[in-house]
């Protein structure tokens, strides 16, 4: 069963604090499955509609490879990502969110 992302960030976002900053206009993207993806090397097995959770423990916390995991992200059809924000990413670096926004790929940070 497949549900939108704008639905099960409405259905998390009490507990969970979710806070989209980027991608909006994906917020009806369609979410088959979520993932725990800590290196983007592992995006090449996404079947796509997934969202894509990560704290960035890989290869994925410095501001370079943020960019290189969503653009890998978008071309695999994922429907959303999460980045958890913690002692691996501090912060979404700004050409993280414009890519996300420019391709319609909803964007949320968890604490």
């Amino acid at each position: 069963m497949s549900i939108s992302i704008r639905r099960l960030c409405r259905d998390i976002n009490k507990e969970y604090h979710v806070c989209n900053i980027g991608g909006m206009e994906g917020m009806d993207n369609i979410v088959n499955w979520v993932h725990m993806i800590e290196d983007y090397d592992e995006v090449q097995f996404l079947p796509g509609f997934e969202v894509v959770i990560t704290t960035g423990i890989g290869n994925i916390g410095n501001p370079e490879n943020m960019l290189i995991f969503v653009k890998t992200l978008h071309k695999k059809n994922a429907s959303g990502v999460i980045f958890n924000i913690g002692p691996y990413i501090q912060e979404i670096p700004k050409n993280v969110i414009q890519y996300c926004c420019e391709n319609k790929l909803p964007l949320f940070t968890v604490p």
